[in-house]
Protein backbone atom coordinates (compact mmCIF):
# COMPACT_ATOMS: atom_id res chain seq x y z
CA UNK A 1 0.00 0.00 0.00
CA UNK A 2 2.90 2.05 0.56
CA UNK A 3 3.32 2.28 -3.48
CA UNK A 4 0.15 4.01 -3.59
CA UNK A 5 -0.94 7.65 -2.94
CA UNK A 6 -3.14 8.05 -0.11
CA UNK A 7 -5.95 9.46 -1.83
CA UNK A 8 -6.29 6.21 -3.91
CA UNK A 9 -6.37 3.54 -0.95
CA UNK A 10 -10.64 4.35 -0.67
CA UNK A 11 -10.95 2.80 -4.23
CA UNK A 12 -8.07 0.06 -3.00
CA UNK A 13 -10.55 -1.29 -0.45
CA UNK A 14 -13.57 -1.19 -2.19
CA UNK A 15 -12.56 -3.95 -4.43
CA UNK A 16 -14.73 -6.97 -4.82
CA UNK A 17 -12.93 -9.39 -6.20
CA UNK A 18 -10.53 -10.52 -3.37
CA UNK A 19 -11.33 -12.32 -0.51
CA UNK A 20 -9.57 -14.55 2.73
CA UNK A 21 -11.45 -17.18 4.15
CA UNK A 22 -9.93 -19.36 6.89
CA UNK A 23 -10.27 -22.99 6.71
CA UNK A 24 -10.33 -25.53 9.44
CA UNK A 25 -8.40 -28.92 8.55
CA UNK A 26 -8.69 -31.99 10.19
CA UNK A 27 -5.99 -34.26 11.17
CA UNK A 28 -5.67 -37.68 9.33
CA UNK A 29 -7.34 -40.55 11.84
CA UNK A 30 -7.59 -38.78 15.33
CA UNK A 31 -8.14 -36.00 17.38
CA UNK A 32 -5.83 -37.14 20.06
CA UNK A 33 -2.19 -37.32 20.17
CA UNK A 34 0.87 -38.42 22.56
CA UNK A 35 4.93 -39.00 22.81
CA UNK A 36 6.35 -39.11 19.71
CA UNK A 37 2.84 -39.73 17.33
CA UNK A 38 2.61 -38.35 14.17
CA UNK A 39 0.37 -35.69 13.08
CA UNK A 40 -0.34 -35.26 9.29
CA UNK A 41 -2.27 -32.36 7.58
CA UNK A 42 -3.39 -31.93 3.49
CA UNK A 43 -3.26 -28.42 2.66
CA UNK A 44 -6.69 -27.27 1.21
CA UNK A 45 -6.29 -26.71 -2.57
CA UNK A 46 -6.58 -23.11 -3.77
CA UNK A 47 -4.00 -19.78 -2.96
CA UNK A 48 -2.89 -21.05 0.53
CA UNK A 49 -1.66 -18.17 3.36
CA UNK A 50 1.40 -20.18 4.31
CA UNK A 51 2.07 -17.88 6.92
CA UNK A 52 -1.09 -18.21 8.62
CA UNK A 53 -0.56 -22.04 9.15
CA UNK A 54 -1.50 -22.51 12.50
CA UNK A 55 -1.91 -25.84 14.98
CA UNK A 56 -4.61 -26.04 17.82
CA UNK A 57 -5.47 -28.24 20.70
CA UNK A 58 -5.65 -28.64 24.12
CA UNK A 59 -2.74 -29.87 26.51
CA UNK A 60 -2.35 -32.15 29.34
CA UNK A 61 -0.24 -33.49 31.45
CA UNK A 62 0.40 -36.67 34.05
CA UNK A 63 2.88 -38.45 36.15
CA UNK A 64 2.46 -41.21 38.81
CA UNK A 65 4.11 -42.55 41.60
CA UNK A 66 7.15 -40.69 42.92
CA UNK A 67 6.78 -37.92 46.01
CA UNK A 68 4.52 -35.22 45.22
CA UNK A 69 5.56 -35.85 41.68
CA UNK A 70 4.63 -32.62 39.16
CA UNK A 71 4.99 -32.82 35.23
CA UNK A 72 5.37 -29.19 33.57
CA UNK A 73 5.77 -28.59 29.35
CA UNK A 74 8.14 -26.59 27.61
CA UNK A 75 6.77 -23.59 25.30
CA UNK A 76 4.24 -25.64 22.79
CA UNK A 77 6.74 -25.38 20.10
CA UNK A 78 9.10 -26.80 21.63
CA UNK A 79 6.64 -29.90 21.77
CA UNK A 80 7.39 -30.85 17.97
CA UNK A 81 10.42 -33.11 17.55
CA UNK A 82 10.12 -33.18 13.13
CA UNK A 83 8.05 -31.87 10.63
CA UNK A 84 8.40 -33.40 6.84
CA UNK A 85 6.26 -32.08 4.31
CA UNK A 86 6.00 -33.22 0.93
CA UNK A 87 4.30 -32.46 -2.13
CA UNK A 88 2.68 -35.61 -4.07
CA UNK A 89 5.37 -37.53 -3.00
CA UNK A 90 8.02 -35.25 -3.86
CA UNK A 91 9.77 -34.12 -0.24
CA UNK A 92 10.14 -30.65 0.08
CA UNK A 93 11.53 -30.24 4.01
CA UNK A 94 12.35 -33.72 4.95
CA UNK A 95 15.17 -34.69 7.61
CA UNK A 96 14.30 -31.37 10.02
CA UNK A 97 14.55 -33.44 13.32
CA UNK A 98 15.59 -31.93 17.03
CA UNK A 99 13.01 -28.85 15.62
CA UNK A 100 11.83 -28.53 19.28
CA UNK A 101 15.47 -27.93 20.52
CA UNK A 102 16.41 -25.70 17.46
CA UNK A 103 13.45 -23.50 18.42
CA UNK A 104 14.51 -23.42 21.80
CA UNK A 105 18.13 -21.97 20.85
CA UNK A 106 15.64 -19.30 18.51
CA UNK A 107 13.47 -18.49 21.17
CA UNK A 108 16.14 -17.92 23.64
CA UNK A 109 18.03 -15.26 22.01
CA UNK A 110 15.16 -13.56 20.20
CA UNK A 111 11.67 -14.02 22.03
CA UNK A 112 11.82 -13.28 25.82
CA UNK A 113 10.44 -9.70 25.05
CA UNK A 114 6.99 -11.54 23.52
CA UNK A 115 7.14 -13.94 26.87
CA UNK A 116 3.85 -11.98 28.49
CA UNK A 117 2.06 -12.30 25.01
CA UNK A 118 3.26 -16.24 24.53
CA UNK A 119 2.01 -17.04 27.94
CA UNK A 120 -1.37 -17.00 26.18
CA UNK A 121 -1.91 -19.76 24.57
CA UNK A 122 1.65 -21.03 23.83
CA UNK A 123 2.67 -21.65 27.62
CA UNK A 124 5.40 -19.67 27.69
CA UNK A 125 4.97 -18.92 31.15
CA UNK A 126 7.18 -22.05 32.37
CA UNK A 127 7.45 -21.76 36.63
CA UNK A 128 11.42 -22.02 37.88
CA UNK A 129 10.18 -24.59 40.28
CA UNK A 130 7.68 -27.06 40.46
CA UNK A 131 5.47 -28.22 42.94
CA UNK A 132 3.06 -31.60 43.55
CA UNK A 133 0.45 -29.76 42.06
CA UNK A 134 2.07 -28.30 38.76
CA UNK A 135 0.35 -30.71 36.18
CA UNK A 136 -1.62 -29.37 33.13
CA UNK A 137 -5.42 -30.48 32.15
CA UNK A 138 -6.83 -28.94 28.73
CA UNK A 139 -5.09 -26.26 28.17
CA UNK A 140 -5.77 -24.51 24.94
CA UNK A 141 -3.07 -23.60 22.96
CA UNK A 142 -2.04 -22.58 19.31
CA UNK A 143 1.50 -23.41 17.34
CA UNK A 144 2.06 -19.83 15.07
CA UNK A 145 5.61 -19.61 15.12
CA UNK A 146 7.01 -22.10 12.43
CA UNK A 147 10.79 -22.62 11.43
CA UNK A 148 11.52 -24.18 7.66
CA UNK A 149 9.29 -23.72 5.07
CA UNK A 150 5.79 -22.56 7.06
CA UNK A 151 7.99 -20.01 8.67
CA UNK A 152 9.57 -17.94 5.61
CA UNK A 153 6.61 -18.92 2.40
CA UNK A 154 4.13 -16.74 2.01
CA UNK A 155 1.78 -17.97 -0.53
CA UNK A 156 1.43 -20.94 -2.29
CA UNK A 157 -1.10 -21.92 -4.73
CA UNK A 158 -2.01 -25.45 -4.24
CA UNK A 159 -4.07 -25.61 -7.10
CA UNK A 160 -0.85 -25.65 -9.41
CA UNK A 161 0.92 -28.40 -7.17
CA UNK A 162 0.23 -32.36 -6.39
CA UNK A 163 -1.42 -32.84 -2.51
CA UNK A 164 0.91 -30.75 -0.20
CA UNK A 165 0.94 -32.72 3.31
CA UNK A 166 2.53 -31.62 6.51
CA UNK A 167 3.94 -34.29 8.82
CA UNK A 168 4.15 -33.63 12.40
CA UNK A 169 6.17 -35.82 15.09
CA UNK A 170 5.26 -35.36 18.67
CA UNK A 171 8.31 -34.79 21.16
CA UNK A 172 9.13 -37.76 23.39
CA UNK A 173 8.08 -37.33 27.36
CA UNK A 174 11.68 -36.19 27.82
CA UNK A 175 10.72 -33.01 26.87
CA UNK A 176 8.63 -32.61 30.27
CA UNK A 177 10.13 -31.04 33.55
CA UNK A 178 9.14 -33.32 36.27
CA UNK A 179 10.07 -33.33 40.44
CA UNK A 180 9.29 -35.47 42.94
CA UNK A 181 10.84 -38.64 40.59
CA UNK A 182 7.64 -39.93 39.37
CA UNK A 183 7.54 -43.44 38.04
CA UNK A 184 6.37 -41.74 34.89
CA UNK A 185 5.00 -39.04 33.39
CA UNK A 186 3.39 -38.19 29.98
CA UNK A 187 1.20 -35.77 28.27
CA UNK A 188 -1.33 -35.63 25.44
CA UNK A 189 -2.71 -33.14 22.91
CA UNK A 190 -6.23 -33.49 22.44
CA UNK A 191 -9.05 -31.85 20.24
CA UNK A 192 -6.29 -31.34 17.39
CA UNK A 193 -6.71 -29.44 14.22
CA UNK A 194 -5.00 -26.82 11.80
CA UNK A 195 -6.26 -23.69 10.47
CA UNK A 196 -4.99 -21.33 7.05
CA UNK A 197 -6.28 -18.64 5.72
CA UNK A 198 -7.04 -19.47 1.78
CA UNK A 199 -7.45 -16.44 -0.87
CA UNK A 200 -9.77 -16.30 -3.50
CA UNK A 201 -8.93 -13.94 -6.63
CA UNK A 202 -12.19 -14.10 -8.47
CA UNK A 203 -11.76 -11.95 -11.28
CA UNK A 204 -9.45 -14.45 -13.28
CA UNK A 205 -6.31 -12.06 -13.58
CA UNK A 206 -4.06 -13.49 -11.64
CA UNK A 207 -5.03 -17.26 -12.67
CA UNK A 208 -4.52 -15.66 -16.12
CA UNK A 209 -1.29 -14.29 -15.36
CA UNK A 210 -0.09 -17.27 -13.70
CA UNK A 211 -0.99 -19.45 -16.78
CA UNK A 212 1.38 -17.88 -18.98
CA UNK A 213 4.02 -17.53 -16.73
CA UNK A 214 3.93 -21.52 -16.57
CA UNK A 215 3.84 -21.83 -20.31
CA UNK A 216 7.23 -19.80 -21.01
CA UNK A 217 9.36 -21.23 -17.26
CA UNK A 218 8.07 -22.58 -14.10
CA UNK A 219 7.68 -20.33 -10.89
CA UNK A 220 10.47 -20.82 -8.38
CA UNK A 221 9.22 -20.12 -4.65
CA UNK A 222 12.51 -19.92 -2.14
CA UNK A 223 12.57 -20.75 1.52
CA UNK A 224 14.69 -21.50 4.74
CA UNK A 225 15.16 -25.41 4.58
CA UNK A 226 16.80 -27.08 7.71
CA UNK A 227 18.58 -30.53 8.17
CA UNK A 228 19.59 -31.96 11.27
CA UNK A 229 23.20 -33.69 11.59
CA UNK A 230 22.99 -35.73 14.84
CA UNK A 231 26.50 -37.33 15.84
CA UNK A 232 27.68 -39.82 18.30
CA UNK A 233 27.96 -39.56 22.09
CA UNK A 234 31.48 -39.67 23.03
CA UNK A 235 34.26 -37.20 24.22
CA UNK A 236 33.83 -33.86 23.49
CA UNK A 237 37.44 -33.82 21.37
CA UNK A 238 36.32 -34.87 18.33
CA UNK A 239 35.52 -34.10 15.05
CA UNK A 240 31.53 -34.38 13.80
CA UNK A 241 31.66 -34.98 9.87
CA UNK A 242 28.91 -34.84 7.76
CA UNK A 243 28.17 -33.39 4.06
CA UNK A 244 25.65 -31.77 2.07
CA UNK A 245 24.73 -30.74 -1.63
CA UNK A 246 23.10 -27.67 -1.29
CA UNK A 247 23.58 -24.54 -3.31
CA UNK A 248 23.30 -22.39 -0.71
CA UNK A 249 24.23 -23.24 2.81
CA UNK A 250 23.38 -19.79 4.43
CA UNK A 251 24.62 -20.84 8.36
CA UNK A 252 24.96 -23.56 11.00
CA UNK A 253 23.79 -23.99 14.44
CA UNK A 254 26.13 -26.40 16.53
CA UNK A 255 25.37 -27.47 19.83
CA UNK A 256 26.73 -30.16 22.58
CA UNK A 257 23.88 -32.51 24.10
CA UNK A 258 24.85 -33.99 27.34
CA UNK A 259 25.07 -37.81 27.45
CA UNK A 260 22.03 -38.22 29.92
CA UNK A 261 19.66 -35.57 28.03
CA UNK A 262 16.54 -37.83 27.81
CA UNK A 263 16.18 -37.41 31.54
CA UNK A 264 13.13 -34.63 32.10
CA UNK A 265 14.13 -33.16 35.71
CA UNK A 266 13.77 -30.02 35.89
CA UNK A 267 16.25 -27.55 35.40
CA UNK A 268 15.51 -24.34 37.93
CA UNK A 269 17.75 -21.78 35.42
CA UNK A 270 16.20 -22.61 31.94
CA UNK A 271 13.07 -23.72 32.98
CA UNK A 272 12.99 -26.56 31.50
CA UNK A 273 14.00 -30.14 31.71
CA UNK A 274 17.50 -31.38 30.94
CA UNK A 275 16.24 -32.92 27.53
CA UNK A 276 16.97 -29.08 26.38
CA UNK A 277 20.40 -28.58 28.20
CA UNK A 278 22.86 -27.39 26.30
CA UNK A 279 26.10 -27.96 28.04
CA UNK A 280 29.30 -26.50 26.73
CA UNK A 281 31.13 -26.07 30.36
CA UNK A 282 33.40 -28.60 29.41
CA UNK A 283 34.16 -27.70 25.63
CA UNK A 284 37.48 -25.95 25.52
CA UNK A 285 37.07 -24.82 21.83
CA UNK A 286 34.80 -24.61 18.89
CA UNK A 287 35.51 -24.58 14.90
CA UNK A 288 34.45 -25.87 11.52
CA UNK A 289 35.87 -27.19 8.80
CA UNK A 290 34.50 -26.71 5.32
CA UNK A 291 36.37 -29.08 2.38
CA UNK A 292 39.72 -28.43 4.44
CA UNK A 293 39.28 -24.26 5.26
CA UNK A 294 38.84 -23.37 8.76
CA UNK A 295 35.58 -21.31 10.27
CA UNK A 296 36.75 -18.88 11.58
CA UNK A 297 40.09 -19.01 10.86
CA UNK A 298 41.17 -20.60 14.61
CA UNK A 299 39.42 -22.37 17.61
CA UNK A 300 37.38 -20.43 18.96
CA UNK A 301 38.29 -20.33 23.03
CA UNK A 302 34.99 -21.34 24.97
CA UNK A 303 36.33 -19.57 28.14
CA UNK A 304 36.63 -16.48 27.27
CA UNK A 305 33.04 -16.09 25.17
CA UNK A 306 34.34 -16.52 21.61
CA UNK A 307 31.31 -18.55 20.11
CA UNK A 308 28.72 -17.03 22.12
CA UNK A 309 30.26 -13.47 20.38
CA UNK A 310 29.87 -15.30 16.81
CA UNK A 311 26.61 -16.99 17.79
CA UNK A 312 25.27 -13.31 18.88
CA UNK A 313 26.33 -11.84 15.65
CA UNK A 314 24.86 -14.75 13.42
CA UNK A 315 21.72 -14.60 14.72
CA UNK A 316 21.43 -10.74 15.13
CA UNK A 317 21.33 -9.80 18.27
CA UNK A 318 24.32 -8.69 19.32
CA UNK A 319 23.98 -5.27 18.77
CA UNK A 320 20.08 -5.68 18.92
CA UNK A 321 18.42 -3.14 21.56
CA UNK A 322 14.87 -3.56 20.77
CA UNK A 323 14.15 -7.29 21.66
CA UNK A 324 15.50 -9.19 24.48
CA UNK A 325 17.02 -12.68 25.43
CA UNK A 326 16.78 -15.31 27.77
CA UNK A 327 16.84 -13.26 31.21
CA UNK A 328 18.48 -16.45 32.94
CA UNK A 329 21.21 -16.02 30.38
CA UNK A 330 22.93 -13.42 31.91
CA UNK A 331 26.51 -14.45 32.65
CA UNK A 332 29.27 -16.39 30.63
CA UNK A 333 29.26 -19.54 33.15
CA UNK A 334 25.58 -20.17 32.74
CA UNK A 335 25.41 -19.62 29.00
CA UNK A 336 28.06 -22.41 29.25
CA UNK A 337 26.47 -24.77 31.17
CA UNK A 338 22.72 -24.86 29.99
CA UNK A 339 22.58 -22.49 26.68
CA UNK A 340 25.62 -23.10 24.93
CA UNK A 341 25.48 -23.01 20.81
CA UNK A 342 28.05 -22.29 18.21
CA UNK A 343 26.13 -20.45 15.03
CA UNK A 344 28.45 -19.57 12.15
CA UNK A 345 27.08 -17.52 8.70
CA UNK A 346 28.33 -18.27 5.19
CA UNK A 347 26.24 -15.23 3.98
CA UNK A 348 25.88 -11.46 4.04
CA UNK A 349 22.62 -9.62 4.05
CA UNK A 350 22.01 -7.69 1.74
CA UNK A 351 18.73 -5.78 2.47
CA UNK A 352 16.17 -5.30 5.53
CA UNK A 353 13.93 -8.56 4.62
CA UNK A 354 17.33 -10.24 5.72
CA UNK A 355 17.42 -12.00 2.17
CA UNK A 356 21.21 -13.82 2.44
CA UNK A 357 23.54 -13.72 -0.43
CA UNK A 358 25.36 -16.94 -0.02
CA UNK A 359 28.81 -17.88 0.69
CA UNK A 360 28.65 -21.55 -0.31
CA UNK A 361 27.15 -23.87 -2.40
CA UNK A 362 27.68 -27.27 -2.77
CA UNK A 363 26.06 -27.50 -6.26
CA UNK A 364 28.28 -29.87 -8.43
CA UNK A 365 30.93 -30.19 -5.55
CA UNK A 366 29.50 -31.52 -2.20
CA UNK A 367 30.72 -29.69 0.87
CA UNK A 368 32.28 -32.04 3.33
CA UNK A 369 31.96 -29.97 6.64
CA UNK A 370 33.35 -31.02 10.19
CA UNK A 371 32.24 -29.90 13.64
CA UNK A 372 35.42 -29.61 15.66
CA UNK A 373 35.81 -29.21 19.32
CA UNK A 374 37.97 -29.89 21.99
CA UNK A 375 37.75 -30.56 26.15
CA UNK A 376 36.87 -33.03 28.82
CA UNK A 377 33.70 -35.43 30.01
CA UNK A 378 31.45 -37.05 26.94
CA UNK A 379 28.74 -35.11 24.75
CA UNK A 380 26.62 -35.65 21.83
CA UNK A 381 27.11 -33.02 19.16
CA UNK A 382 24.22 -31.99 16.71
CA UNK A 383 24.46 -29.27 13.59
CA UNK A 384 21.53 -27.44 12.10
CA UNK A 385 22.19 -26.39 8.13
CA UNK A 386 20.24 -23.62 7.30
CA UNK A 387 19.72 -23.64 3.43
CA UNK A 388 17.90 -21.56 0.44
CA UNK A 389 15.96 -24.05 -1.11
CA UNK A 390 13.56 -23.41 -4.45
CA UNK A 391 10.51 -25.33 -4.42
CA UNK A 392 10.33 -24.94 -8.77
CA UNK A 393 6.74 -26.22 -10.21
CA UNK A 394 5.70 -26.04 -13.39
CA UNK A 395 2.72 -26.83 -15.82
CA UNK A 396 1.21 -29.96 -14.99
CA UNK A 397 1.19 -29.78 -11.42
CA UNK A 398 4.73 -30.82 -12.02
CA UNK A 399 7.35 -29.79 -9.15
CA UNK A 400 10.71 -30.20 -8.33
CA UNK A 401 13.17 -29.35 -5.11
CA UNK A 402 16.08 -27.66 -6.04
CA UNK A 403 18.37 -27.62 -2.73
Amino acid sequence: MSSYPKFMQYYLNRISNFSRQKYRISAYANTTFGPSDQLIFAMPEGLCDISSFTLHGKLSTTVTGGTNASAYAPPIEQMIDSIYIDAGGVGLQTSFTNYNQLFNIFRDFQMTDKKALRGVLQNDANPTSLSASTTITNQPFAVQNWLGLLGSVKMIDTTLTPAMKVYIRLAPTACLSTSGTPTSASYSWSSVYASIDVIDLSDGIYYNAVASKLASSPIEIPFDNYSTVIGSSGAVTQSHRFSTSTDCLESVIATMLDTGYTDNSHNATSSLSKYFTRKGDTVATSQFLVNGVPYPSWPLDNSVGEPFVQTTQTLGVATDVTSSTNTAMNTLTLYNQVFWCHALSFGVPYSIDERVVCGLSGRGNALQISFNTTGTSNGIPIVWLKQRSILRIGSGRAVELIL
